[in-house]
């Protein structure tokens, strides 16, 4: 459990997050041919700004693309596994992955779901079979009465499906706390770190993964652009027992003895949750989730290009809750691990 009410303030840790959390798509930088050149005559002035608008064009993406295509592409291996409906696979498929594709927090999260025999199912559907808000689709959905998982085929990768799976281990565990029948540590733990981040960064409130302790616990493994955020949050040591503790606290360029952040305190205490949770989940299978109302369960969803420009060359990503209809912009990164 976490004690005392100690809070302190953390080593300069930019070097570490920088690299953690690097972005997904590199900026092409757009260079201008000069007005006037010197000793070139007109004919190579513009064969060579010819010339230089083909290589720009071919540098940036297509802007008719979705923002989840390069994701998509560099994924191949786990989303040939999710074809198959095979979710182990596709979480080894995130372990065995070239360096650079996945980093050491999602091979961590993989890693720690896989020391559980019976995961929640897979099914893929159509684009739009989840629903639609506006320009995004929904990209996965878990149904704790089923503990099943529905991806959009194509578009689904490690972070939506790390973020759905999270939920089949924790969603009606946190459920069950809500509605007074239930009395986790972890979840205890879980609640008071999301309440003192709330408090110290009303800024953060816009991002998904604070809409409610479900979606806290889910996005803080699978987010990086939330996992950024709570990294940059001073909070006190956690206790770090399990193997996972110790591997996220090595991703964060931490130690036991160290100050911790929010971002580490949350994935252990969400590691704390997950054994017990399973098990409710197992057990209360094909029953209805308590405290629906509370939890508000949301979707994965991404966005649609609708192309680029100087200050959007990153690709972007959209979490929409399907009940309160609530959305944010996240971006789509690239870890270097």
């Amino acid at each position: 459990e976490l004690d005392g009410g100690l809070i302190f303030v953390l080593p300069d840790a930019t070097e570490t997050t920088a690299e953690m959390f690097k972005p997904e798509t590199e900026v092409v930088e757009r260079t201008e041919t000069p007005a006037t050149a010197k000793a070139e005559g007109a004919r190579d002035i513009a064969k060579k700004e010819e010339k230089l608008a083909e290589t720009q064009a071919l540098q940036k993406p297509a802007a008719d693309l979705s923002y989840v295509d390069r994701p998509v592409a560099v994924e191949a291996d786990l989303q040939a596994k999710l074809q198959e409906g095979d979710v182990k696979g596709a979480l080894q498929a995130i372990l065995k992955a070239p360096k650079g594709v996945y980093n050491d927090l999602d091979r961590a999260v993989a890693r720690r779901i896989l020391l559980t025999n019976k995961l929640p199912s897979i099914e893929l559907v159509a684009e739009g079979a989840l629903g639609r808000e506006g320009d995004n689709i929904v990209a996965g959905q878990y149904d704790a009465l089923t503990d099943k998982i529905q991806l959009v085929n194509g578009y689904a990768g490690a972070h939506v499906l790390l973020h759905e799976l999270v939920h089949g281990f924790v969603h009606r565990a946190i459920a069950l706390q809500g509605a007074g029948k239930l009395n986790n540590a972890g979840i205890r733990n879980l609640q008071e770190l999301y309440d003192y981040v709330a408090k110290t960064d009303p800024k953060i409130m816009k991002q998904y993964g604070m809409t409610n302790l479900s979606e806290f616990a889910s996005e803080a493994m699978s987010n990086k652009a939330f996992q950024a955020a709570l990294m940059a949050i001073p909070y006190r040591r956690t206790n770090a027992l399990t193997q996972f503790a110790q591997s996220v606290l090595r991703a964060l360029g931490l130690s036991t003895d160290s100050k911790h952040t929010a971002l580490a305190a949350a994935m252990i205490s969400v590691d704390s949750i997950m054994t017990e949770g399973r098990k409710l989940q197992i057990a209360l299978t094909g029953t209805e989730v308590e405290d629906r109302d509370v939890l508000q369960h949301g979707l994965a969803t991404v966005t649609k290009a609708r192309g680029l420009d100087g200050d959007r060359a990153e690709g972007t990503a959209n979490l929409v809750d399907d009940e309160s209809r609530k959305s944010f912009a996240l971006n789509v990164f690239r870890d270097d691990y």
